[in-house]
């Protein structure tokens, strides 16, 4: 396959012809929760030279901002200023529905969402309104409200939106794991065989 030259004088290539293409050279991205996750995420970012931004319950010391090359800012201000947001936290009763149309709204016009963390974090309505009236540029969800997730879910028609079945955390060597277990679960239950 012949690759698509989106930027033939710094020789960038977009492999699969996506319209939503752009460099993370000098944008910033906002993490939302740095547990292990988060950490290795902003490890990442930065050494692609992106400006890391977060924001957690528990501040880093001004010694691990350093390590890591992260920034604090507060929730409100870290969507204002974030060319994409990416959520990294637990799911509890605090943060469910954190992102709703308020945030999404802080969010800068044509910015990007990720989430891998929960879906409950996420008001799928508020994100669906903000993709359709092209406030967001795109996001990408490994994650749902329900999992699996419904086969009539508004989600499927969203534009710009990219979804994948929770596979964001599956180290490579548990997906063998997984897909015999399912396998196996699907033989049980075609043969009448109890869970």
């Amino acid at each position: 396959m012949e690759p698509f030259v989106t930027d033939q004088l710094n020789y960038s290539y977009n492999w699969v012809g996506l319209d939503l293409f752009e460099a993370v050279l000098g944008k910033t991205v906002g993490l939302v929760g740095v547990g292990q996750i988060g950490r290795v995420a902003a490890k990442l970012l930065v050494a692609f030279g992106v400006d890391v931004v977060y924001y957690k319950r528990n501040r880093f010391s001004p010694e691990e901002e350093q390590e890591l090359g992260v920034r604090y800012l507060p929730f409100d201000e870290l969507l204002a200023e974030s060319h994409c947001v990416s959520l990294h936290n637990r799911f509890t009763p605090e943060t469910e529905k954190m992102m709703g149309a308020r945030e999404f709204a802080l969010m800068p016009e044509g910015s990007f969402f990720v989430n891998t963390a929960r879906g409950r974090l996420v008001d799928e309505d508020a994100l669906m309104a903000a993709l359709h009236s092209g406030h967001l540029a795109g996001a990408a969800l490994d994650v749902f409200w329900w999992e699996p997730i419904l086969p009539d879910s508004p989600l499927r028609d969203t534009p710009n939106l990219l979804m994948t079945p929770h596979t964001a955390g599956t180290p490579a060597g548990d997906n063998v794991a997984l897909e015999l277990g399912s396998a196996g679960r699907v033989i049980r239950r075609r043969s009448g065989a109890a869970e």
